[in-house]
């Protein structure tokens, strides 16, 4: 606001400033006031009021000048109950609206080289003039103010910031004028109470007076927009303005006392135009108010102090502007003196108060208002963005859906782009809703079938499924057998079918060839061998090598694929099979030969060569008898403990010794080596070898294998 400029001389009494802390009481002076909206102004206004007709607009334009103007007067009548507490009432009123279809100035009272610039003085030297004439006509007035179109500048302001000028001290005199730009918003009310400050007798904040300019009172020289003293008269204009009401009052001039004025309708500015439609009004018709500051209650409630606007959606900046009484700053509660407070009452319908503006109005992102996105692109209300700018319409689509309350997050989510149910296993989360209709219930591990197209076409089933199990889990469901944990899908490897040596080939493949192997086990055949683990101890093949095992050195116990090395065996046994490891690996032979009643000599001979033995007196040498049990068991007498397989040496047949008792018996008595040949008892038995097992070598037994 411009420095006021002193037309007329008054005489000032020194007075000093005090707040007295009490309420008005006493007579309200009523403030008359005539508002004069010159041509550039209603131009103005006029092309933000749209129309089908010329007659229609112009009706339409006077109609929101009226309301804007009043609502002007409503929010100066606000920033004057501020001096109650000093023992002052005032109440402004409005008397009249004038709108003027010329401009008060020429050409030549312009600033040099702008058409839109108008000095201080020019601009209330003019107004005064043509106040004074006006009288005639528009009758009578406590004071004049021209809402002009024009930038006034004070030549005294290098920053070009003046809104308004005056004269100080002039009111119910002639010179009870003021001048103020057309500003659209709440800086208007504060330009208007400012100058009729002035008008009144108030100084500046600062000057001939102790009070603080730096506070931003109204009577600051210039607006501070987050003072929070904006909304009030410093105590130095409030006594100001005392002190000049009581200077009238001595005189009988006080043109205040007495009004034929109704009081003006109390809607405030606020409530009459939106956030959006101020900013429109202050920066163009694609305006909106920024919602990007605004995502609480509290972020919500500082709009009562300044509010943020933006060109338009290509503009990606905000400016800050002085904010207006009356804004909607949540549910129930509106903008007062800076605060958001309760309203005065009941809201026709609720507002969220985390959105008591609403919707950005207009295009916000991709030629899509805040509806269109609800509606064709939902997942962008994940972000904050566009939960400040669409605070109305996110909540209103938002779903009861943890982790996916506004459906898919990205738009490539849909069926068209996402053609296979398997791509849910990378984007279950940013595909949250179009994943739901694919995904399988009671399936873990294979919520949405294969993960790879190529499952049905290229995968070799039931082989692959050992290593792609998890890949191609619903084809592999539809191959697995569940009656074998250890085998569901057959053999590891082709090689079992095609080179796989049955049965005995079994023993060290049977994991990899667990199909073909599982038949050819036969359980009957298992063999527990002392000392031997029940499992196999060695490494056995896996499905990735396929390559089979070959080798004599593994331990395997069992028997259920026979014998592990058959034409070997075949040579081998029986006389091998007392070796543990032979046992082994022919298990089904040696089955075939045992006879365990035979204890040390339960599968025969132990050495292929017992037939070149002379029997049966080499059966008395102790390694012959075990070694050859078999046979020596043929020739062994188990009553005569001395002589159990007769003659002990070899000449005993040769000379022929007669069985009676002769020369050689006798003398051989005592030695034995004849026992068998010699009778050395009348009642011995002569022993030419009686044998005790069926003649012949130890025999297979039948089995069924």
């Amino acid at each position: 606001m411009g420095a006021a400029t002193v037309l007329f001389l008054l005489s000032l009494a020194v007075y000093t400033c005090s707040q007295t802390g009490v309420e008005a009481q006493g007579p309200v002076y009523t403030v008359e006031l005539l508002m004069v909206m010159d041509k550039r102004a209603y131009d103005a206004w006029y092309a933000k009021t749209p129309g089908s007709s010329e007659g229609e607009r112009y009706k339409a334009t006077v109609k929101r000048i009226t309301e804007f103007l009043s609502a002007v007067v409503t929010g100066i009548n606000t920033l004057y109950e501020s001096v109650h507490k000093y023992g002052l009432a005032l109440d402004v009123r409005l008397k009249k609206i004038h709108i003027l279809r010329h401009d008060l100035w020429e050409k030549k009272d312009l600033r040099f080289g702008y058409d839109d610039q108008i000095p201080t003085l020019k601009a209330i030297d003019k107004f005064y003039n043509w106040s004074w004439k006006a009288r005639d006509t528009l009758g009578t007035f406590d004071h004049a103010m021209l809402v002009t179109g024009y930038n006034v500048i004070d030549p005294n302001d290098p920053r070009k910031l003046t809104t308004g000028v005056a004269y100080k001290g002039v009111m119910c005199k002639y010179g009870s004028v003021s001048v103020v730009e057309n500003t659209f918003t709440y800086q208007m009310i504060d330009t208007a109470a400012h100058e009729l400050g002035h008008s009144l007798g108030s100084h500046h904040d600062g000057e001939n007076n102790y009070c603080d300019n730096n506070l931003g009172y109204v009577m600051s020289s210039r607006t501070e927009i987050n003072s929070t003293y904006r909304w009030s008269f410093s105590p130095c204009s409030s006594e100001a303005i005392k002190h000049n009401i009581a200077e009238l009052n001595g005189i009988n001039a006080n043109c205040l006392v007495k009004t034929a004025t109704n009081p003006t309708p109390g809607k405030e500015l606020g409530a009459m135009l939106s956030a959006d439609e101020q900013c429109r009004m202050i920066m163009g018709p694609e305006a909106f108010f920024c919602r990007d500051f605004y995502d609480s209650p509290e972020s919500y409630s500082k709009m009562c102090a300044s509010m943020w606007c933006s060109a338009s959606q290509r503009d990606s900046h905000c400016q800050n502007h002085i904010a207006s009484d009356g804004f909607v700053c949540g549910n129930n509660k509106v903008c007062k003196r800076g605060a958001c407070i309760p309203a005065p009452k009941q809201f026709p319908a609720p507002v969220a108060d985390t959105c008591p503006q609403g919707d950005q109005p207009g295009i916000v992102f991709q030629n899509m208002t805040c509806a269109e996105v609800g509606s064709k692109q939902p997942w962008l209300c994940y972000g904050g963005f566009f939960q400040r700018k669409c605070c109305l319409t996110c909540p209103r689509i938002k779903e009861n859906v943890p982790g996916c309350e506004y459906g898919d997050k990205e738009g490539w989510c849909s069926e068209a782009e996402m053609k296979y149910p398997y791509d849910c296993y990378l984007n279950e989360k940013i595909c949250c809703k179009s994943c739901k209709r694919y995904k399988r219930p009671n399936q873990p591990g294979c919520d949405y079938g294969d993960q790879n197209i190529e499952c049905k076409t290229k995968l070799s089933v039931p082989i692959g499924c050992y290593e792609n199990e998890a890949l191609c889990c619903e084809t592999c469901a539809e191959a697995k057998s569940l009656n074998n944990i250890k085998c569901p899908y057959g053999d590891r490897s082709t090689w079992c079918k095609e080179k796989l040596e049955v049965p005995n080939g079994c023993y060290l493949n049977e994991e990899l060839c667990c199909g073909t192997c599982g038949h050819l086990a036969n359980a009957t055949m298992t063999k527990r061998i002392e000392n031997a683990p029940d499992d196999k101890t060695t490494a056995t093949p896996s499905a990735t090598t396929d390559k089979p095992v070959d080798s004599m050195g593994d331990d395997v116990s069992g028997c259920m694929y026979g014998d592990r090395y058959p034409d070997w065996c075949l040579k081998e046994t029986p006389y091998r099979c007392y070796n543990s490891t032979v046992l082994e690996w022919c298990c089904e032979s040696c089955a075939k030969y045992e006879n365990a009643s035979q204890i040390g000599c339960e599968y025969g001979n132990k050495f292929k060569n017992c037939d070149e033995l002379v029997y049966p007196y080499a059966c008395y040498h102790p390694k012959n008898a075990d070694s050859c049990c078999w046979t020596c068991g043929m020739y062994r007498n188990a009553s005569r403990p001395d002589c159990q397989y007769g003659d002990k040496q070899w000449w005993c047949y040769k000379q022929n010794v007669n069985h009676k008792n002769d020369k050689w018996c006798h003398l051989d008595k005592e030695e034995g080596h004849c026992c068998g040949t010699c009778v050395y008892l009348e009642t011995a038995i002569p022993v030419l070898g009686s044998k005790v097992r069926s003649a012949g070598l130890p025999t297979p037994k039948k089995t069924n294998h």
